[in-house]
């Protein structure tokens, strides 16, 4: 969640016992790590965000713009369905049009 400018970590919610604590945390869905197979110390932070139709609310581009403009991530892609049955697309969320 970003705060005034701040990046703060999710916090569980507790929801009674037996019950998964975990669900609708933060943003973005997935973090992902891209190693260089030439140097092994290099790595790029990948942030994914999961929408049914690929567009993204005003508030989380506002998100992803602070994100990458802070260098939390190297890059972020917006997921979508495609039409075809199990097929999924990446599109990757560019801050400086937005």
């Amino acid at each position: 969640m970003v705060r005034k400018g701040r990046l703060i970590p999710a916090k569980h919610k507790f929801r009674g016992p037996g019950r998964p604590m975990a669900i609708g945390t933060g943003f973005p869905d997935f973090v992902a790590f891209k190693t260089d197979s030439i140097y092994h110390g290099l790595y790029e932070v990948i942030g994914v965000e999961a929408k049914s139709n690929g567009y993204l609310d005003p508030k989380e581009r506002a998100k992803c713009k602070w994100l990458l403009d802070n260098n939390v991530f190297s890059k972020v892609l917006v997921v979508r369905k495609g039409k075809k049955r199990g097929e999924i697309i990446y599109k990757e969320f560019d801050s400086k049009n937005q």
